[in-house]
């Protein structure tokens, strides 16, 4: 299902959460049926089983988009290669550190 690029914007500001937003429109806009079809075509904690070489995974609790509640961390016990670390705070791809957010983040000091 196509949705119209007309009533699209006026219709996602309606929306309450990002969910509804994924549910009704992104979801059918990539020809998915429901939105846990999308949410699980997009999820990579079928293939963190298979990591052969180390992966670290740095989340934030915050994450509105990836929020704690879905980082598979419980996978670290049956895949050695996979470490997850879980800050309190950072959001959705927010971690930069100081004022200018053009300066190195944790990814570059990592």
């Amino acid at each position: 299902a196509v949705v119209s690029t007309q009533s699209t914007g006026e219709e996602v500001l309606k929306c309450r959460t990002v969910q509804e937003i994924h549910k009704k429109y992104v979801a059918p806009q990539h020809g998915y049926r429901t939105v846990e079809e999308y949410w699980d075509m997009l999820s990579p904690h079928r293939q963190l089983l298979h990591v052969k070489i180390p992966l670290l995974s740095l989340n934030a609790a915050d994450d509105v988009f990836s929020p704690e509640k879905s980082i598979p961390v419980h996978l670290t016990e049956r895949n050695p290669n996979v470490a997850f670390v879980v800050t309190a705070k950072g959001g959705h791809i927010g971690f930069m550190e100081g004022v200018n957010p053009k300066q190195a983040g944790y990814n570059d000091t990592l």
